[in-house]
């Protein structure tokens, strides 16, 4: 269940580090 929901964060961190990046970037 823990591992399950450390993948969970991960997801969307990196989902919302791609929306900073894309937003800094563009």
């Amino acid at each position: 269940m823990e591992i399950k929901r450390d993948k969970y964060l991960e997801k969307i961190i990196s989902y919302m580090w791609d929306g900073q990046v894309k937003v800094i970037t563009g």
